[in-house]
């Protein structure tokens, strides 16, 4: 090879890296800038599925205190179709409105999932089977309107039917997502329209790799509810992510039951632009194999369970903003002392509690920074002083701000911090400072202060990046006004995870510049070897097309490849522990109580329009 091509080729080659690692930085802060946050966030967003209906009234209320006590913000119960209306439009809520009212009573969220149809609804070939879905789903539809205009003043959640990707919870037949999606919209439909704030839950998937028939994977059946159109009529997902006998931080795969399976149902919804909706962790846990070692159901010793429960729960905080529930197996199973599922129970058969139980409630109760994802300002874990007015909507400077005299102090874990802000035509800004060092995201003014001006004579809401490139571990975030009162100017605030920038920015000044160092040397250096060689002049065929080439891969002309929007397989994984970090054309969907608030009608979404019953 001719050695000005050399040269040229080599130039160019730095350019093209200099050029990419540049737009590669640029384009992770524009990701933290543009994607949507989930649309539903818990205060005390660690739970526990529950079977209250076996216990007496005191035994109920003595379990209920333990939980509210042991710090958990939820309970997941059964509201069993088959109980409820055991005949035709004769419905017993006597034990329900017990058990809801003493939820209530202890300030816990209860998500209800309405499953198990009564004979009278079952398809004859399900006749013995009350897992079985219903023949009609309008039956369905009326016993779903009927818990929401009972218990709509109450009930925020309601989880449609359970399993429905594993026998026996889809009846004598094969499973089938669209024909769930089906049933779905019908109950999503009918609770709607009795109780337009509800949140819907998609039915809890069963961890599974079968490929179909009886069982099927939960991420095949997750992304055939997509395919079928379901995206409209819930407005949450929910997982079972049990660990097994693999560690927390074991890495995700389709064939891999674990707890980071997780990940790979929110890289689904990733995938079908749908990462503003929240994934829960309906259940998930190791169980206690206290030396049977069970081959149906893997497990660890006791210590072993408590220290990966704690792991688990910082895993999520750490990683996951899309997870807005977290809930543990069982608070204690219905079934005999002895049997699988007291190894995961919270508590022994004679109301003792386990260590796992210890070491999720040391959690629950401990202060811990602000993880990935959208916060309130009125968070417990953020601090003022000065009279700053806190909602979850919006926060107001004092009367008088005039920076030394109020702060808002954030402790956060991530790599970046945006705050979402409402300006106007008023004059104030906001100082912002990490770690007491000036946000180094945000223009200084000559005192070396960081400064977010709020004047805007168009009254604009817009997400600033403050702070970027950050190290991996806890930071302080310090916020104080100049101005601005009683405009609400801080509207939210938003951590991401993404790892702080590999190449620092002299780095890649020196490739560019050796880059065009080596195209001057190249192009110097050509006509002197034409002159001796007779090869073709500056116009001639092999200088144009390695022109062309270079220019192309250079990326000078600033414009993304097709597959830069979505990352899949193992990268999705990363992507969809952190939507922040996602992808940047996702269209955000509404919040489910505002798409909801104007009666039965499907959520905004991108997604096709729901199936019709096949």
């Amino acid at each position: 090879m001719s050695k000005w091509l050399v040269f040229l080729l080599t130039g160019l080659a730095l350019l093209a890296g200099a050029t990419g690692l540049a737009l590669a930085q640029q384009s992770a802060a524009r990701r933290l800038d543009e994607t949507p946050p989930p649309a539903v966030r818990l205060e005390h967003n660690l739970g526990v599925n529950v079977a209250l209906e076996g216990y007496s009234p005191q035994e109920r209320d003595a379990a209920l205190d333990a939980m509210a006590a042991a710090g958990l913000g939820w309970v997941r119960q059964r509201l069993p179709w088959d109980q409820i209306e055991a005949s035709q439009g004769q419905f017993d809520w006597t034990l329900w409105d017990s058990i809801i009212a003493a939820v209530d009573a202890r300030g816990l969220e209860l998500v209800a999932v309405l499953d198990s149809s009564p004979a009278w609804a079952r398809a004859p070939e399900d006749a013995a089977n009350p897992l079985a879905p219903p023949g009609s789903r309008a039956d369905f539809g009326r016993f779903a309107a009927a818990v929401a205009q009972r218990y709509g003043a109450t009930l925020r959640f309601y989880q449609i039917w359970d399993e429905p990707n594993i026998a026996p919870h889809w009846g004598h037949r094969y499973v089938d997502a669209a024909d769930y999606a089906g049933l779905l919209r019908e109950g999503a439909v009918q609770v709607r329209s009795v109780d337009p704030d509800a949140l819907i839950m998609l039915a809890a998937l069963a961890p599974t790799t079968e490929p179909g028939g009886l069982n099927q994977s939960d991420l095949i059946f997750l992304d055939a509810l997509y395919a079928a159109g379901a995206a409209p009529w819930f407005d949450a997902a929910a997982a079972q992510p049990y660990g097994f006998d693999h560690p927390p931080d074991d890495p995700p795969q389709a064939s891999r039951l674990n707890f980071r399976r997780a990940e790979l149902l929110a890289a689904v919804m990733h995938q079908h632009n749908d990462s503003a909706t929240p994934l829960w962790l309906a259940a998930f846990g190791w169980r206690n194999a206290d030396g049977d070692q069970n081959s149906l159901w893997p497990g660890v010793d006791e210590p072993t369970q408590a220290a990966w429960a704690v792991e688990a729960l910082e895993w999520a905080r750490r990683h996951w903003d899309w997870a807005a529930g977290l809930g543990w197996a069982i608070w204690q199973p219905a079934e005999p002392a002895g049997g699988l599922r007291w190894g995961l129970a919270l508590t022994t058969p004679d109301g003792q509690p386990t260590a796992a139980l210890a070491a999720l409630s040391g959690w629950a109760h401990a202060q811990h920074p602000l993880g990935p994802g959208q916060w309130p300002l009125a968070w417990p874990a953020i601090q003022s002083q000065g009279g700053w007015r806190l909602t979850p909507a919006a926060a107001d400077p004092p009367s008088g701000a005039a920076l030394d005299n109020n702060l808002l102090r954030i402790p956060f874990e991530g790599a970046a911090l945006a705050l979402e802000v409402q300006r106007g035509p008023y004059w104030g800004f906001l100082e912002v400072a990490i770690d007491g060092e000036p946000a180094n995201a945000l223009p200084q003014d000559g005192a070396g202060r960081a400064n977010l001006l709020l004047y805007d004579p168009l009254s604009q809401q817009s997400r600033v990046i403050v702070a970027r490139g950050l190290a991996d571990g806890p930071h302080w975030a310090e916020i104080r006004a100049s101005g601005g009162w009683e405009q609400w100017p801080l509207l939210s605030l938003q951590v991401a995870n993404l790892p702080a920038a590999r190449w620092p920015g002299w780095l890649v000044g020196a490739l560019g510049l050796a880059g065009m160092a080596f195209v001057a040397a190249g192009l110097w250096q050509r006509p002197r070897l034409d002159a001796s060689s007779g090869a073709a002049g500056p116009t001639g065929s092999i200088f144009a097309a390695a022109s062309s080439q270079t220019i192309s891969s250079a990326g000078l002309k600033i414009r993304p490849s097709k597959g830069s929007g979505r990352r899949k397989s193992g990268a999705a994984t990363a992507s969809s522990a952190n939507p922040v970090a996602g992808d940047a054309t996702s269209r955000p969907k509404s919040s489910p109580r505002a798409t909801t608030a104007s009666g039965p009608g499907p959520r905004t979404t991108s997604a096709a329009r729901p199936a019709s019953r096949p």
